[in-house]
């Protein structure tokens, strides 16, 4: 099952990729990809750039991680107070980022900068995907500035379909694919709803 188009987001423009990259940073758990709006680093399993040093590999638990909330995440009519992610939900945090950092942008206005954690935003997201399970639909609601939703294969083909699908064009047309390289976005909140039926992804964008 495809995710359907998210609504229209504003568009910043930035410099297009030059697509040359080097090695010898990254803490030594990636490799610096250079690209006319940046350097940043494409860091191994387990590891994510930093948004504040994009040069640097720190593992991906130092930023995604629990947080307070104020939030009703699990549906119950009660609001939680904290929010801890899971290792899957982790995992698509990096796998973002590291999209973000070796995606050739081919000339289009898109940005390779990493995305900070939002544990907030997260706690909404997972709570988006149980409402999606529980319809056994993807949909869009609840969501910052752009939302990405899929169901049913796990971090590596989600972000496949979101970046390759038919339809997944560069920035600017609107499109899974731009949310995730859109130059405005700083932040990602992204959690999982995995009933036995397969997993709900949702990714919101701010």
């Amino acid at each position: 099952m495809r995710s359907l188009l998210v609504p229209l987001v504003l568009l910043t423009l930035a410099s297009a990729c030059d697509g040359a990259d080097a090695a010898g940073a990254c803490s030594g758990r990636g490799t610096l990809r250079t690209w006319s709006d940046l350097s940043v680093c494409e860091c191994v399993a387990g590891y994510t750039a930093d948004p504040e040093d994009p040069t640097t590999c720190v593992p991906t638990t130092t930023l995604c991680r629990g947080g307070a909330i104020d939030f009703d995440v699990d549906g119950d009519g009660t609001n939680e107070t904290r929010f801890e992610p899971t290792a899957l939900e982790c995992e698509m945090y990096e796998a973002v980022n590291r999209t973000r950092a070796s995606h050739d942008n081919e000339g289009t206005p898109e940005c390779h900068h990493p995305l900070a954690y939002d544990v907030e935003w997260s706690a909404h997201a997972r709570n988006h995907c149980k409402q999606m399970a529980d319809r056994g639909a993807l949909f869009h609601a609840d969501y910052p500035s752009g939302q990405n939703c899929a169901y049913g294969c796990g971090p590596e083909c989600e972000m496949d379909m979101y970046m390759n699908g038919a339809g997944e064009d560069h920035c600017p047309p609107l499109s899974h694919h731009c949310n995730i390289m859109r130059c405005s976005f700083t932040r990602l909140g992204t959690a999982y709803w995995t009933p036995e039926s397969g997993t709900w992804n949702t990714q919101n964008f701010l």
